[in-house]
Order: C-alpha cells, then structure tokens, then sequence
C-alpha cells in the first residue's frame, strides 16, 4: 500500500507471439488449400495427444481443476510445439491480433513447466530508483518493463502493500482527461483489450477487481478498476488483457498476455505539483490475481516466489543519478537455493495481517532490541493480550510505522541514548507529511566535525516468531532508520507512529529499512526468509 516517498519512445521489434496468460486459438488463412488445412490439423491433433500424455504421465496434478484465473491464464507452451507459420491471438471477448514465427525471444521454443526451469530462466528486473535528494524526499524504487506490441518501456514503482498492477492510459483514439502522467507518457490500448464483466471473462473480471463494480449495458459491460491508497490517492479506470515483455535472468526476454489496470482518471488530497515519477504501480503483494500469481498459474514461472533487495543507499543528490544505475533487483520464481543455504537462513511463518490489510506480507514481530535494551511486543486480540503484533513488509512505503505504544518505547531508548552523549533535542522545521512530524536531535559541538554522527547510534534488532538460532534477527543498520540533515545539523528518526487503514492501525517495514537484505517471498508455502545483501549481489 503505498504511502509517502518517492512513486518513451516506443521500441520497434518484429511481431512475435505470446506466452501466458490468457488463452489463444488457432485461425487459419483462408487462402490455403484443402491439403494444408489438413496437414495442419493433422499435427495439431498429434501435438494435443503427444502433450496430454506426456503430462498425464509426468504431472496428473496439472489436469485438475484449476484456479479461477489459471482457467483463463493457461499456458500455451506445454508439451512438445509444432511452430506454425502464422496464428492468431485470441482474447476471451473474441477479439484477435495477429502473431508471427517465435514463442520464445531468445529462440527458447519448445519445453516449460514446473520444475524443468533453473532461476536463469526467470524473470528478473533491475531495481531502480530510491535515492535521496535530500533529508525528506526519498525516490520510489521502481523497474522498468515493456507493455504493447511493439513493446514500449514504463516505469512500475514496486509495491509488496498491494496486489494490482496500473499504468496510466489512454484509449486510442480518444482524448485523455488525465492532468498529469509519468515520464514515459500514456500506454494506449484498443478497444478489443477491455476486459467484460459477462460472459467468459466476468470471472476474471471479478477476481481482479477489489470490490464490485457496475456491470452494465450502458458502458458496453466493460470491467472496471479502481484503487486507493493509505496516504488518500484515488486511482481508476478499466481492466485491460495487453502484452507484456518480461526481462529474463539470462538476459533473453519472454512475451506474456496479462491483466493489469488502464488508469483514466486520478484524485489526490494533496495537489501534486511535480510530475510523477512512475508509469504506474506494479503490486506484488501476498493474494490471488497479482501478476506473479497470474504467472504461475499460467506456468510461465515455475515457483510462486517473489525476491526483493534493495541495495544500501546513495548519498544525498540533487541531481539524477548519471548514469542509471540499478540499485537492487526484484526477482519472480527465483529461490536463490545456494545464497541461503551458505548463510543458513530458515523461513518464517508468514501470517494474515489484521483487518483492514489486503494482500500484504506480513510476520508476527515479538520483540525489538536496540542498544542492549529488548523491548518485547504484545498486541491485543480478540479483547486478550496476545504475544507479538503483525510486522508489514511494504516497499510501496519509504518510512517505517509502529502503533504508537511501541514507538513511544523505541523513541525512548534512542532519547536516553542520545541524552546521554549530549545530544539535544530540536525542532523538525518541515512536516514530513500532513499531520507528521519526525524526532530530531542535534549533537554536541565536538561531534559537528564528522561528517555523519548517525554511527553513534545502534542497529536495531528485530525478532520475529518461529527464527531459529540460525535466522537470528533482521538487522536494520542505523543509516536505515535514521537520516542526518548536514544543512541543519541535526539527526532525524524515520520511524512515526502508525496511520489507521480502514479504522485499524497498520504497522510496517518501509523500503528504507528493508534495504541490504534480500527477502524471498514464498507465496505458495505462506512464509519468507532475508540474508544480508548489502550490494544486492545475484
């Protein structure tokens, strides 16, 4: 969910064909002779059995009845292919688009399935963004990825808070009525992309949308989309089936029809003077219907596993970063086996994350230890104090939130420490954000000569249920969670007290305190683990 912080030109390629998501049929030109025709249905027929074998044989369980979006998102790569010169993409409202020779980009034809793929076959995007421009202004981190055919790039901030992917568009042919839009201007889509709330697809339609919406003749019973976030944006629009190009770990790229939100209109509560940053948002949260579900449903990855690293941070610029230069990776059915097995992390349980909450991950934090102090947490449940309180892993949120109880115990223990190095307290001069202001201490004159005195102060420690003696504590190092103003001279904390979503509190992990981990989602199996990645090395 994404709170605060920071959020082309089109690239012509050959037509190709597409993989996932939704499901094509095969449209022969009419010109062709009585002969062809049969040659072909002749191979298609033997390429259905050959397929239907060889996974009866080798994976029964693929045959059952699948999930609602993996009905529509079936793959179209299993079993053996018998390329065609030509076919044509058909979408489930009956529309079509022409394909051309190649599946695969990077001349990968042929077998795809569970458990044939290694993580250099799955996809893997370049983390972007994140900088600091200066004590309070924090870029979104964000990839890049290609959406339309051709393929044209935009930017996607990365949000494990949420579950929808969007981008900002327009209908061809039709004035947009946005006032304002990201760097990489408006995807367009035709209208045969739009997915409908009746027929074949309204399954689709309702597993996509977050609540319901109007289904009516009047709008040609188009889905429609809508999203909010903590911080008061409103986003809405239609759900659209495009084409989206995927970067792969060895540097190929693969093609993929899926579903994600066409944004036509916008509301904000506070103004937005500059442009936006993003494209759009891509949610990577822990629910059915995100893209990595709608991938692995569709086999086109082979784990339902989500890596996430962000790299330590850069030094306060007010300038672009030149050149780009990535700062982390966000990974889809990668298990990173090897790199957790040297390091000897266990998995944590992860847990529902409370009312008002969707598709977030989250795991039940028990204490925090910071300066030698352990604070231990209890939450109330059902009326009853209860051990521990569900902790939000949220890369759609730069700060960190704990309900206020905890934060009042943690702001003492940094208030003592600095107290007791003669520090003193000052004012923060700007609001962070609306009704939000952080904690601030400036040091003594005989520290004014280091450049930072944020190393004064300790990492802190967190400990969350079911870690072993191996898995220890996620480790947040002072630089993280703190921010030196040289301006001012003064250091802030990023930690506040927690906003209420949905007339509850909801306390998180931003993406600043996340960083120089990397943390594997296993969506699957409900649970997550992280090791230390300073550099976010693969």
């Amino acid at each position: 969910m994404m709170r605060r912080g920071g959020r082309g030109s089109i690239v012509q390629s050959p037509r190709r064909g597409h993989d996932g998501a939704i499901p094509s049929a095969l449209h022969l030109d009419r010109g062709w002779g009585a002969r062809n025709y049969v040659k072909i249905i002749v191979l298609a027929v033997c390429s259905i059995a050959i397929s239907i074998i060889f996974w009866s044989l080798r994976s029964p369980g693929l045959l059952q009845e699948p999930h609602v979006l993996g009905h529509y998102l079936r793959p179209r790569n299993s079993g053996f292919v018998f390329p065609l010169y030509r076919y044509y993409q058909q979408y489930p409202n009956a529309s079509h688009r022409a394909g051309g020779h190649e599946r695969w980009r990077g001349s990968r034809v042929g077998f795809h399935g569970r458990g044939i793929l290694s993580d250099e076959s799955e996809p893997l995007f370049e983390l972007l963004g994140g900088h600091r421009r200066n004590t309070l202004f924090i870029e979104q981190f964000y990839i890049e990825m290609k959406l339309g055919d051709p393929p044209k790039p935009f930017y996607f901030h990365i949000d494990t808070g949420s579950g929808r992917m969007w981008v900002y568009c327009t209908l061809r042919g039709h004035q947009s009525t946005l006032s304002s839009f990201g760097p990489n201007g408006l995807f367009v889509t035709e209208a045969d992309s739009h997915l409908k709330c009746i027929g074949a697809t309204a399954s689709l339609c309702r597993a996509f949308q977050a609540k319901d919406e109007v289904c009516d003749k009047k709008y040609q019973y188009v889905c429609f989309f809508s999203r909010s976030y903590a911080e008061g944006s409103t986003f809405s629009g239609y759900v659209v089936n495009g084409s989206i190009t995927l970067p792969m770990c060895d540097e190929t790229e693969r093609n993929v029809f899926g579903l994600f939100g066409c944004v036509v209109h916008t509301g904000f509560k506070v103004p937005i003077i500059l442009q936006p940053l993003t494209d759009g948002i891509i949610g990577l949260g822990n629910c059915k219907g995100t893209l990595m579900d709608q991938l692995f449903e569709s086999n086109a990855i082979s784990q339902n596993l989500l890596g996430v690293c962000m790299a330590k941070g850069t030094q306060l610029s007010m300038l672009p970063a030149s050149p780009r230069a990535p700062v982390g990776y966000i990974s889809l059915g990668m298990d990173f086996k090897e790199k957790f097995n040297q390091h000897k992390s266990d998995w944590v349980k992860l847990i529902d994350p409370g009312i008002g909450v969707r598709c977030a991950y989250a795991a039940k934090l028990l204490y925090i230890s910071l300066h030698g102090r352990k604070i231990t947490i209890t939450s109330m449940f059902l009326g009853h104090e209860t051990a521990g309180m569900a902790m939000l892993f949220d890369t759609g949120s730069d700060l960190t939130y704990l309900p206020k109880d905890l934060y009042g115990q943690v702001l003492n223990e940094l208030d003592t420490f600095a107290s007791d190095r003669a520090y003193f307290r000052v004012p923060d001069n700007t609001i962070y954000s609306q009704s939000e202001q952080r904690v601030c201490w400036k040091p003594p004159a005989t520290k004014l000569s280091k450049s930072s005195p944020i190393y004064d102060f300790g990492p802190l420690k967190l400990g969350f249920e079911g870690m072993s003696c191996a898995t220890k504590y996620l480790i947040i190092r002072p630089v993280n969670y703190l921010t030196w103003d040289e301006n001012e001279r003064k250091v802030c904390v990023n930690i506040l007290i927690d906003p209420v979503v949905g007339g509850h509190p909801v306390s998180n992990l931003g993406a600043e305190v996340m960083r120089e981990n990397l943390f594997v989602f296993d969506v699957e199996n409900q649970r997550v683990r992280w090791t230390a990645s300073s550099n976010c090395e693969i």
